[in-house]
């Protein structure tokens, strides 16, 4: 989690966190994950001045406590959107993914996935499903991780499509799971704001985001049908329109933060409690 003034990470199991300043406040691009190789959690930003026509690569180790410098990444910048979260990197096993976009395209239709893997700091390009490649006007405007597996989103031709891969780095387990059709005259007209965040329990379902957090849809895989939530319906603000944005990155490994600089996990400080004072 972060603001203007740091960056916490958090153990929700233990009630720990540690802490340290924001060094730099360009950042274009972030991410949060475990090296099982080192058996480190790192936390990537990537930035950006407005001086240079790169982007700088930091890497922060929780196992040293330390901040550095890696590869600059040339010849791409951030695939941006008014979505606050894409920014985020999508975690899938030990790698971090965004969409990003060639420098000099002037175009989003040369969308590609970006993948930094935690293990050896570098970065890869992913394979999109074959399918896609000569569709007109598309548009990859998003990745997201769908029950364990990589998925990403795609604009085109009045439609939106959801793909998964279903093992990581093979081109040919790229399934197509869901196609709407983009109602522009509707009140809901899907557009890239369309983000798969879970399956139900019976995996007959997938939870959506939609409008930024103000609507959730649930769309049933087998009859092609959906149900829009509103998850203000019932709340006292039912008469003004919020949005949900994300602060923070979810690493589930773990229930202790690694041994730091050779201190015990345990010094790391309890997370304050507020205290509830609403009467019942």
């Amino acid at each position: 989690m972060y603001n203007e003034q740091g960056i916490s990470l958090w153990n929700t199991s233990t009630n720990k966190f540690k802490s340290f300043p924001l060094w730099i406040v360009d950042i274009q691009l972030d991410g949060f994950g475990y090296d099982s190789v080192s058996y480190d959690y790192k936390v990537v930003m990537v930035t950006k001045l407005f001086s240079e026509d790169f982007l700088r690569v930091m890497i922060y180790s929780v196992k040293t406590n330390s901040l550095r410098r890696i590869q600059d990444l040339h010849g791409l910048e951030p695939f941006s959107t008014r979505l606050n979260y894409d920014h985020s990197g999508v975690l899938v096993g030990s790698f971090l993914h965004w969409v990003a976009h060639p420098l000099n395209e002037r175009t989003a239709y040369h969308n590609f996935i970006l993948a930094f893997d935690l293990r050896d700091e570098k970065f890869r390009k992913v394979p999109q499903p074959r399918d896609m490649i000569d569709v007109e006007d598309k548009v990859l405007n998003m990745v997201s991780e769908l029950g364990g597996c990589l998925s990403l989103s795609y604009q085109f031709q009045g439609y939106v499509d959801i793909w998964i891969m279903k093992e990581y780095g093979v081109e040919k387990s790229w399934t197509k799971l869901v196609s709407v059709r983009s109602c522009q005259n509707s009140d809901y007209s899907f557009h890239a704001t369309l983000k798969p965040l879970c399956y139900s329990k019976e995996g007959d379902k997938i939870l959506m985001d939609y409008k930024e957090g103000k609507e959730i849809i649930s769309y049933d895989l087998k009859n092609q049908t959906f149900d829009i939530i509103d998850i203000f319906k019932s709340s006292k603000y039912n008469k003004k329109r919020y949005g949900v944005f994300k602060s923070g990155f979810v690493c589930a490994t773990t229930s202790a933060f690694p041994i730091v600089n050779g201190g015990s996990s345990s010094t790391c400080k309890k997370m304050p409690r507020k205290k509830n004072s609403r009467k019942s």
